[in-house]
């Protein structure tokens, strides 16, 4: 979901800081915390 918001936001002025970083390195973050985030998740529920 944030891959898709990916290339505007770092157009953006309000974050320029992300243009400072690789496209990869961003990518696998997201990859990395919506993972995370579904598997705290699906230990709280159970």
């Amino acid at each position: 979901m944030l891959n898709v918001l990916l290339p505007s936001m770092k157009k953006s002025d309000d974050t320029p800081w992300l243009k400072e970083l690789g496209s990869i390195a961003l990518q696998s973050s997201i990859k990395q915390l919506a993972e995370s985030f579904d598997r705290f998740f699906k230990k709280s529920i159970a």
